[in-house]
């Protein structure tokens, strides 16, 4: 287990054949299997493909992890520790169910359905990680958004109360979620 710019990091399994011991340097297709990564949302039971490198340097050939019904996969990368500076990871999301992705966040107040991909770029540094135009964009065929919360019409008025009964069953055709900003803290 260890502490990462990213987040925690868990269950981390493998071995490390080394070409150059003294170097730090591998052979290449090291594969390492982790139990869990939470940079924000936590991600479960993945596979990274890797290769140390001299100078204290990465190169991910790839990783793999089971997502929302769907998978997210990390695109091929160089990760360079010899210095601060940002690393860039870029992350590849297919056939995300909406339902699943909302239940693994714990928002209890929504329900919702449609299929999603997309990319999520994210740079990690010294303060932190965020994530930079990420986009998911629905299947054809949409899905349905529903707010369960309660809200009356003394919280929020009449014409409140109106929009609000409007998004107890909403149906949508297209959507795209943008998302921008840092991986710390409560998700709006």
């Amino acid at each position: 287990d260890l502490a990462a710019a990213f987040g925690p990091v868990s269950g981390i399994k493998g071995q490390v054949q080394f070409t150059d011991l003294l170097a730090l340097e591998s052979a290449p297709g090291q594969i390492a299997t982790v139990a869990e990564i939470n940079p924000g949302v936590a991600v479960t039971d993945g596979v990274i493909e890797y290769q140390l490198l001299r100078d204290l340097k990465v190169a991910v050939k790839g990783g793999r992890w089971p997502f929302g019904g769907g998978t997210l996969t990390l695109q091929p990368t160089l990760l360079d520790f010899s210095s601060p500076q940002d690393r860039n990871l870029t992350f590849r999301a297919d056939g995300v169910q909406l339902r699943q992705f909302l239940q693994q966040l714990d928002l209890k107040n929504i329900d919702a359905t449609g299929v999603f991909d997309g990319e999520l770029p994210m740079i990690f540094d010294q303060s932190g990680g965020r994530i930079e135009n990420g986009r998911l964009v629905v299947r054809e065929g949409g899905g349905t958004l529903a707010y369960l919360g309660e809200l009356t019409e003394e919280d929020l008025g009449t014409w409140g109360n109106i929009a609000f009964q409007a998004l107890r069953s909403l149906r949508y055709r297209n959507l795209e979620l943008v998302m921008n900003g840092p991986l710390a803290g409560d998700m709006v």
